[in-house]
């Protein structure tokens, strides 16, 4: 096994500070997400786009943020493309989730196309795709897992994956973030959702796992991008049931065997998660 960073900076001290530093990150941003949706202009934005892109846009903005302030290059953090790897796994699985849930729906009589106008079918691509997609992938998977990958290492290997306890820490923050949807205090709302919680953190984890065997967080946005607009759209319950399908042959897929490779010496000490199963 090759070491995913450096043991004698893996110190209980370097991991406490890197988990301090995601969840005070998460929060803040939370807290502003929170807040923003409490001013009127945010109803406007809805109005206008019927999603809430600023939003998006300043947690993409936080995670490339944090990246540059750090003094990392991109590519440690999983942001620079590996295509090969991207849309072998990310663009299959994708194709899988789609076929998948609208097959199981076109059978139990459940498909039917979303009733929204156009305009807002449009949005809704362009916003659950790159930003619900990719955006909330560069966040979660690029910066939050391989900032935590970097004082965690990646001591555990599945098949062809390796991983640690960033990909659990990332996958946590992305469902509690998904619990708390209708969570606001500053306009009076304390309901939480724990069960969306729970699935989109299993969510979480395929994308996690995906974002560690291809190297970068784009086969994870192409991944994530599809499923998000197909449920937006096109699923109902059939539809449901078969991701549950879906997640047993993603996480077969991802942590088989085949297309694993070890990292070089000197990728070995970069402690940065980016080599595809090593």
């Amino acid at each position: 096994m090759t070491a995913s960073a450096p043991a004698a900076r893996r110190t209980p001290g370097r991991k406490a500070l890197a988990v301090l530093e995601v969840v005070l990150v998460w929060t803040l941003l939370k807290a502003a997400t929170k807040a923003y949706y409490a001013v009127p202009l945010s109803a406007h934005e809805f109005t206008l786009f019927h999603w809430p892109y600023s939003v998006q846009l300043l947690q993409l903005g936080a995670a490339l943020g944090m990246v540059l302030l750090l003094g990392r290059r991109p590519r440690r953090y999983g942001l620079q493309p590996k295509w090969p790897l991207d849309l072998r796994y990310g663009g299959g699985l994708a194709l899988f989730f789609i076929t998948v849930p609208i097959a199981a729906m076109a059978v139990f009589g459940g498909l039917r196309l979303d009733s929204r106008t156009g305009g807002e079918i449009v949005s809704t691509v362009i916003f659950q795709f790159f930003l619900s997609g990719i955006g909330e992938e560069v966040f979660y998977r690029g910066y939050i897992q391989s900032h935590l990958n970097r004082a965690f290492g990646r001591g555990l290997q599945v098949g062809g994956v390796r991983f640690g306890a960033g990909l659990f820490i990332a996958a946590a923050l992305f469902g509690l973030a998904h619990m708390l949807t209708s969570f606001n205090p500053f306009v009076g709302s304390f309901r939480l959702d724990p069960l969306y919680g729970i699935v989109t953190a299993i969510w979480g984890l395929i994308y996690g796992l995906l974002r560690e065997r291809t190297g970068s967080v784009f086969g994870a946005g192409i991944l994530h991008g599809h499923e998000a607009i197909v449920e937006n759209l096109v699923v109902t319950m059939p539809g449901q049931i078969a991701y549950v399908i879906g997640w047993a042959v993603a996480l077969a897929a991802l942590l088989g065997p085949g297309g694993s490779r070890q990292a070089s010496p000197r990728a070995s000490t970069l402690g940065d998660g980016s080599c595809a199963g090593g």
